[in-house]
């Protein structure tokens, strides 16, 4: 239900931590400088046209790279596969289809998904608490159940689980040969680690880590923000919230938190006030309108940068009187060298493009047109660059 209600919500309108856990060593906190020498600078439009690929309805999507060449893979939910998009000739490859029934079958919905190369697609089944090792050709390797299989602390009720839209896993490790991923606890979630790395060779976990900061403690609701955001890059675990400022770096083969990254852009209005738990659906739109958040934390590997994706707050309406629309808002993007120090920040003007729908490929930052109408003349994703200032 709880990833059922996040997903609503993000179809429907298509925090800064306070102190830390009495466990964290404070050494580990830095508050980096804003160097500022970098942005991101558009640098094309009608990119990809409507006609040819429509990923606004997609749960999930990912880049992935291929023989050389850069596709966009989006779950298809409605045909059980995934739809491949070529982006240097911005046309469809067609798609992976995936059984529901037999011996190659992937029960209920996919739910995420890490394409490594054609032998090793590893797809999600949050129905079956199960991640399946598949090929191009949809047949199924291996599959990786974890309904009897405590984790490492010994716990036992608990869902793989990813976040529908926001990129969140699992993720493959080629190098240890781990699956990264969210591990959702039916109990005392707020207080036990998130996620955890997991071996293919050995059918066993190597570790557990992420926590939530300690305002998700207290009895408030931050509604589709409450699901903790996950980066991984090799051997590093990036872990962030939607209502902190904070970056959380973990060696995933150990589950040692290596870093907290501290960092306030100056458009960061503090702790957001939480949603009292008994609000009703009114409360819960006005509040996910109005309040700034942390959506997407992506990594330019050829550019060795982050971006990370921040909607700015805003009013509930605008000067007319009218509502606010949640996603084309303002948005700004602040851009982090390979060690998270703070280089660049970039202002998206509202109603420019829509960055919930954003991901990087081949040194671009790819965000979504705003326009949501169904017309092959309109783009669907822009284009934006790095450049120095």
């Amino acid at each position: 239900m709880k990833n059922v209600f996040s997903f609503f919500m993000l179809l429907c309108f298509v925090g800064c931590m306070t102190k830390e856990e009495s466990s964290m060593d404070s050494s580990l906190v830095t508050y980096p400088v804003d160097k500022d020498s970098l942005e991101l600078v558009f640098t094309g439009a009608d990119t990809i046209h409507l006609e040819d690929f429509v990923l606004g309805s997609y749960t999930d999507f990912r880049a992935i790279q291929q023989e050389g060449e850069h596709f966009l893979a989006g779950i298809h939910s409605s045909q059980h596969a995934l739809d491949l998009l070529n982006l240097s000739t911005l046309s469809s490859e067609g798609q992976i289809a995936f059984e529901r029934e037999g011996p190659n079958g992937i029960l209920g919905s996919i739910d995420g998904f890490f394409y490594h190369n054609v032998d090793s697609i590893f797809v999600l089944s949050i129905d079956e608490n199960t991640i399946h090792l598949m090929n191009i050709d949809g047949k199924k390797i291996d599959a990786f159940d974890f309904n009897q299989f405590a984790l490492p602390d010994g716990f036992e009720d608990y869902d793989v689980y990813a976040d529908q839209g926001l990129m969140n896993g699992p993720d493959y490790n080629a190098q240890e040969k781990t699956l990264q991923f969210y591990t959702y606890r039916w109990a005392d979630a707020y207080r036990t680690q998130l996620f955890a790395s997991y071996s293919i060779e050995s059918r066993s976990f190597q570790s557990i880590y992420g926590s939530y900061p300690e305002h998700y403690q207290e009895d408030k609701n931050y509604l589709l923000y409450e699901d903790p955001g996950l980066l991984t890059v090799g051997n590093y675990s990036y872990v962030y919230f939607g209502t902190s400022p904070n970056i959380y770096t973990y060696d995933n083969r150990s589950g040692e938190l290596l870093s907290v990254k501290a960092y306030h852009c100056e458009h960061w209005p503090g702790v957001p006030e939480g949603l009292p738990l008994n609000t009703d659906f009114q409360e819960e739109v006005d509040w996910l309108t109005e309040v700034a958040a942390y959506v997407f934390l992506l990594y330019d590997e050829q550019n060795e940068l982050f971006y990370r994706l921040m909607k700015r707050e805003q009013p509930v309406t605008n000067s007319s009187g009218l509502l606010n629309p949640r996603w084309f808002g303002p948005w700004c993007i602040d851009i982090f060298d390979k060690s998270l120090n703070p280089v660049g920040h970039t202002e998206i003007p509202a109603n420019t493009v829509l960055p919930v729908m954003s991901f990087v490929s081949n040194g671009k930052l790819w965000m979504k047109n705003p326009s949501k109408e169904v017309n092959e003349e309109e783009s669907l994703y822009y284009t934006l660059q790095i450049r120095s200032k």
